[in-house]
């Protein structure tokens, strides 16, 4: 019995899809919980004269930022599914298949968004970009931000400005982004 047992295990790779159920349904929890952060900057004149107004968001990636945001949580529900399904049917080859699809997705938006688009300049600073940067997660949302630092009261000053340039902002991750960025590497591996 316990034999039949340890095979059936063995056979379905159950411990497997378990590690990618617990990672896929992690990145689906950091899915609703602020996960990244950016920031913009404007000013009014210089020197001792100059009012600096800083402008904020957090951000969950369920709701706030651009189409990936949701398409990452549909992919993690998937991977979950996918853990699900490979628990009781054990690994087949199509079912591996397409969770190995669904987390090089996860994997290449991790990628673009942690080493291309997260850099954080500290309070009140940002960074000075020629063209958007923010890319398919982040833009979005600063796009957003941008438009209502522009419809804020102080932005009706004569001399009000963007620190940075138009595409200037500054932007990190915050713990739900860690656990998101764990989870996609478990789901991959």
């Amino acid at each position: 019995m316990v034999g039949a047992v340890g095979e059936r295990l063995r056979s379905h790779h159950v411990l497997s899809w378990s590690a990618v159920g617990v990672a896929a349904a992690a990145l689906v929890v950091a899915c609703f919980i602020a996960s990244l952060e950016i920031a913009i900057a404007a000013s009014i004149g210089a020197g001792n004269e100059q009012r600096v107004f800083s402008y904020e968001r957090e951000l969950a990636l369920a709701f706030d930022v651009g189409w990936p945001g949701p398409l990452a949580l549909v992919a993690g529900l998937a991977l979950v599914a996918a853990a699900v399904t490979g628990i009781v049917v054990g690994s087949r080859p199509w079912l591996v298949v397409a969770s190995f699809a669904v987390a090089v997705a996860l994997a290449l938006l991790v990628f673009d968004t942690e080493d291309q688009r997260l850099s954080w300049a500290g309070p009140g600073g940002v960074i000075g970009y020629e063209s958007p940067h923010g890319g398919p997660l982040l833009q979005p949302a600063l796009d957003e931000l941008q438009a209502e630092a522009r419809a804020s009261s102080e932005a009706r000053n004569p001399g009000w400005e963007l620190t940075g340039g138009e595409d200037g902002f500054s932007s990190r991750g915050l713990t739900a982004w860690r656990v998101f960025l764990w989870s996609t590497w478990r789901s991959s591996g």
